[in-house]
Formats: structure tokens, C-alpha cells, sequence
């Protein structure tokens, strides 16, 4: 577990404490519990995540339900990265979770394949609920992927990219932008 000022002065018992307060102040709330380095199964972060959630949930509990219903995964990918991310995904889903979700999503490059391939895994993978992106367009890139980086769906003048038509296409409910 990384320090914090909660964990350097609650320990593991932060996780406790700031779940059973979110339960209390909204109990219909869907509480995630979301980290990066979970989007591949063999990272030892995810396997820390998954361990640690199954042992939370299966120790607290508020309202009659488990403190976290779901884990959310900060995937911001290499290029050529997306093929991990299916068997991290069902290695999420397999926990002690109602839901997981890619809540943070960028590849470098914005490969449409593999964007493409990370919006099929989130659907073929049950419980999986969603994939949100890091960002909306290239100049607003931070973190790991930068701007330089191209790794969004929209380029810095709002021009939609191959990746967006790529997980548009993938998905044909959507609503089609041009």
C-alpha cells in the first residue's frame, strides 16, 4: 500500500473508515476502488488489488453489502499493451466485485486497433461496465501518455481519430459522430 497521510495514520483500516463514510452519506452509491498498473493480471499491483479486495469485502460490510462494489482500472497503455488488458480484466471481474471498469483510459499512438480491442474486452468481459477515457483531446493528454504522445480519440483541434471510429464502429448503438 502506498503512504498516505490516511494509511500512515489509519493503516490498512483507511480503506475501512473512507468507504464506510461514502456508504453513509449516499448508501444507493456505487463506491470503485480504482488504481493503476491493474490493467495486466501478472502486474504486482493487480494481484495486490484483487487479494486485498476480497479480503476487504469479505471482512466489511455496511448496510448488508460489501464497502466496495467495484474496482475501476487507471489503463493508461504503452503502444502495443491493449493484449494484457482482457485477462486483467477478467481477473478484476473474478474478485470479490459486482462491477469493474477501465476508468482512465489512453493508449500512446491512439493505435484504433487497439482501442478497438480494449472496448471488446470490456464487452465480452462480465462485469465490466464501462471504459472511460484519461481525456478527451491529444493537448489535454497528462501523465504518463503526453501530448506528444497522441493518445486520445480526438486530436487537439476536435478532430475525431481512427480510434474513435475504430470503438464507434465496434459499437453500433452509439450514437455516430462525424
Amino acid at each position: 500500500m502506498r503512504s498516505s497521510p490516511f494509511y500512515d495514520i489509519l493503516g490498512d483500516e483507511h480503506i475501512k473508515v473512507i468507504f464506510e463514510a461514502a456508504r453513509a452519506a449516499d448508501p444507493d452509491a456505487k463506491l470503485y476502488i480504482t488504481d493503476y498498473n491493474l490493467e495486466d493480471a501478472t502486474y504486482a499491483e493487480h494481484k495486490f488489488m484483487v487479494a486485498n479486495v476480497n479480503e476487504w469485502n469479505g471482512k466489511w460490510q455496511a448496510g448488508g453489502r460489501p464497502l466496495i462494489d467495484g474496482i475501476g482500472s487507471q489503463t493508461h497503455l504503452d503502444a502495443g499493451k491493449a493484449y494484457a488488458v482482457e485477462a486483467g480484466l477478467k481477473s478484476l471481474a473474478a474478485a470479490n466485485v459486482a462491477e469493474v471498469a477501465i476508468t482512465e483510459l489512453d493508449i500512446a499512438g491512439a493505435n484504433p486497433q487497439e482501442y478497438q480491442a480494449v472496448a471488446q474486452y470490456c464487452y465480452w468481459v462480465p462485469h465490466c461496465v464501462g471504459v472511460t477515457t484519461w481525456g478527451v483531446r491529444d493537448n489535454e493528454a497528462s501523465g504518463k501518455n503526453t501530448p506528444a504522445q497522441t493518445p486520445l480519440l480526438f486530436g487537439s483541434d476536435w478532430a475525431a481519430k481512427k480510434a474513435y471510429f475504430a470503438i464507434r464502429d465496434y459499437l453500433p448503438d452509439l450514437p455516430k459522430a462525424t
